[in-house]
């Protein structure tokens, strides 16, 4: 096993991990802010344990009609090690134009820079690392300017073509967590490092642009040049940029929705809970320290929604018009103070972001969409992420089961799933569950008020836990959950009406005699009123647990009885459209292709190519390869790329 159990991984590991340092030139050390012990970076080049940066001042051009994107960037440096001799950043694709040194007088001098492949040469660095930025500079402390251009393709780009909008006109947006800053700005690309930043931004005066910042502005200029500044530090997987025909709706006196003009009041209609949501979070985890709170809806996200401080990012797919997806709202909320204040200090410590969020979130569903929802949601989610665990314990990687995991020659993204998500959340109510929630809810504010502003890993966390709980849990309880990738022996208790009724569904489904369930369209309309009655989480749970053979009759009763061709809720058709193509259920598969077509979440996408690639219905392989190609350039690279990975098996089968 690449990892080694318990705490005693910290001390351990790093005599190993040395090893990888010398011989591959890319992992990085830095120390927690409270510990000595240097803690091991591989998703970074820069050599930001030697070198400070604190603020960036960026300056974009942005022409979105044409995608064309030049930049510029300035900022000060202190070196910490006087032997250091080079500043390194990372980058990758950009085209650097020059590197220049300001002096106090105003002049400037030329610096030397190359890519760190060139000092490293011979090493097998992973591709997602690029090629880094190495300046030459003998001074102490001083001011760099960069200029560059970024090409079209960059990983963190999303230009959303007119058909990809509601209003045809063409969107674009950065993403950068968690790497794929460095593919538009040269800076330390790691969440161990936070920054504040200033930007200076032209585009057209037809769009308007906006940036993770606290002064976003809520109408066009008529320049097309704004102005932003970030004055609270944060990591540069929260930077980001938006430019487009966009409008503004206000939501309450600190909170309010960007969109395009023709969602604009559904949207505002879907998310005016947002400050029930940001009420329940500082009732339970103190004031809410942002000030505002915006949202933007942006088209073809590969996610649901992104924490960017200030302007959240919302998948277009979560309007719903029924509300039934504004848990995502939840959420991205929670982050404000899981995540974005307290930040895992590496990739490897994902968990400490979302596990945390994800239970910040369940908190905040429970006090604004009541208990029931809450558990019914906790209940599906351990459900699938058992399969999950599962599943990755018979993979390349059956580490990345545990929530510290082993990251090292490897992109942060390949990692990614729900075990740091919801893994992270069964913990953590494991904790609460043993001390009991008036005690769990003390130590969460401590928490986050201990590590505010600050990026911590797994033993920071590991020490301040036993710490606040003296001789509380027991070094077999935290390794059962955090370092071994199995299944743990103790799981918190979780309580659904809906989730029994589910159960009761389906072992009264399964006792059916074999003829029976081959006609199972009577069983399903003789319980239509319970399956109606059900809420989402748990029909997904019904539906990812009924037989991969159900009849076609059966299909077709669930079909009615849930109302698919009027459904909203994509997280639901997700879970039904994957199960129509296990059930080869021809009459759905028009809106398989609609589905694919419309929605460009990379997660809910995924479990339908899978279903594809794994059908024996060849037509239907062929019929939907060709579908794919032509909707392939409407998701974005992060969404393709996870695509192709789950539908390779077809691509390589009917490309030419």
């Amino acid at each position: 096993m690449k990892f080694i159990l318990g705490v005693s991984l910290f001390v351990i590991g790093l005599t190993v991990f040395d090893k990888n340092t010398a011989a591959h030139g890319f992992r990085h050390l830095h120390a927690g802010f409270n510990d000595g012990a240097p803690v091991l970076d591989s998703s970074t080049r820069s050599n930001h344990e030697q070198v400070q940066i604190q603020h960036y001042d960026f300056q974009f051009n942005v022409d979105v009609e044409k995608k064309l994107f030049t930049a510029a960037v300035e900022f000060d440096f202190v070196k910490l090690d006087p032997k250091a001799t080079n500043i390194i950043l990372d980058a990758k694709g950009l085209k650097i134009l020059s590197v220049e040194q300001l002096d106090t007088s105003g002049s400037t001098r030329a610096l030397n820079f190359t890519d760190a492949r060139k000092i490293h040469s011979g090493a097998k660095d992973p591709d997602f690392l690029g090629e880094g930025l190495v300046i030459s500079s003998s001074s102490k402390t001083g001011r760099i300017r960069i200029r560059y251009t970024v090409q079209p393709q960059a990983s963190a780009f999303q230009w959303a073509s007119g058909s990809m909008t509601q209003s045809g006109r063409p969107i674009f947006y950065t993403q950068n967590e968690p790497s794929h800053g460095r593919s538009w700005l040269p800076i330390q690309d790691t969440p161990a490092v936070r920054v504040t930043y200033s930007a200076k931004v032209k585009t057209s005066a037809d769009f308007l642009a906006l940036m993770s910042c606290q002064n976003n502005p809520q109408t066009k200029s008529p320049t097309g040049e704004y102005r932003f500044d970030m004055r609270v530090p944060v990591p540069g997987y929260l930077i980001a940029l938006v430019v487009g025909e966009l409008k503004f709706k206000p939501l309450s006196q600190r909170s309010g929705l960007y969109a395009e003009p023709s969602v604009i009041e559904q949207g505002a209609s879907d998310f005016d809970v947002t400050e029930d949501y940001l009420a329940a979070g500082e009732k339970l985890f103190g004031p809410y320290q942002w000030g505002r709170y915006d949202m933007v809806l942006v088209p073809s996200f590969a996610y649901g929604g992104m924490e960017n401080p200030f302007l959240t990012y919302l998948n277009t797919s979560v309007v719903t018009g029924d509300k039934s997806l504004t848990w995502v709202i939840a959420h991205e909320i929670a982050h404000s103070w899981t995540g974005n204040t307290v930040t895992n200090q590496t990739w490897e410590d994902f968990w400490l972001n979302e596990g945390w969020t994800t239970y910040a979130e369940r908190r905040l569903v429970e006090e604004v969409l009541g208990k029931e929802y809450a558990e019914t949601t906790s209940e599906q989610k351990k459900r699938a992420l058992i399969r999950t665990i599962d599943k990755l314990l018979t993979t390349e990687f059956p580490e990345d089961a545990a929530l510290k995991i082993n990251l090292a020659g490897r992109d942060p993204d390949e990692a990614i799933s729900s075990i740091p998500y919801d893994r992270g959340y069964f913990f953590l109510r494991t904790l609460e569950d043993k001390v009991g929630r008036a005690a769990f809810e003390q130590f969460t504010r401590s928490y986050i008020s201990y590590f505010y502003y600050k990026t911590i890993n797994t033993k920071q966390f590991i020490e301040f836990l036993h710490q606040s709980f003296p001789n509380t849990f027991s070094e077999d309880l935290l390794n059962q959950w955090i370092f071994r990738p199995g299944t743990p022996d103790q799981w918190p208790e979780t309580h659904s009406a809906n989730m029994a009724t589910v159960d009761l569904l389906l072992e009264q489904f399964k006792k059916l005699e074999s003829l029976e369930r081959k006609n199972s369209s009577k069983y399903f309309a003789d319980h239509a009123q319970e399956l109606a009655s059900l809420n989402h989480m748990a029909k997904i749970a019904l539906v990812q647990q009924l037989p991969a053979d159900l009849d076609f009759e059966g299909v077709q009763k669930l079909e009615s009885i849930f109302g698919i061709e009027i459904e909203k809720n994509n997280q639901f058709l997700s879970e039904w459209y994957t199960k129509v193509v296990r059930w080869n259920y021809e009459p759905g598969f028009d809106g398989v292709k609609e589905y694919i077509a419309r929605v460009a979440r990379h997660s809910w996408l995924k479990p339908i190519y899978v279903a594809i690639a794994e059908s024996k219905n060849e037509l239907l392989q062929k019929n939907m390869y060709e579908h794919y190609q032509r909707i392939l350039p409407t998701y974005g690279p992060i969404t393709q790329g996870a695509v192709l990975k789950a539908f390779g098996p077809v691509v390589t089968k009917f490309a030419k």
